[in-house]
């Protein structure tokens, strides 16, 4: 399998669950460093994105025990129409 120094691993992630998780170990299988990057960061509390940032990231730590020094989790802000 090809190894690689990077993977970039983009999702809204409200809530993250066992299929995103899934993406993440594949991506910390092929990759040294891994970016998760959280769409709509930067959006108001809705229906269709009722998590902050914050709350996201901490999930995505929580549920994701693969998570360490080679995983980053950042914040990704929406830009309409671009």
């Amino acid at each position: 399998m090809k190894r690689y120094d990077l993977a970039v691993y983009i999702g809204r992630f409200q809530p993250f669950h066992l299929g995103h998780l899934h993406v993440l170990e594949q991506a910390k299988k092929i990759a040294d460093r891994t970016i998760v990057l959280v769409g709509s960061s930067f959006r108001p509390r809705t229906l269709k994105n009722p998590f902050n940032f914050d709350e996201r990231k901490a999930m995505i730590k929580e549920a994701a025990a693969v998570v360490d020094s080679r995983v980053t989790v950042c914040p990704l802000r929406d830009f309409i129409y671009r």
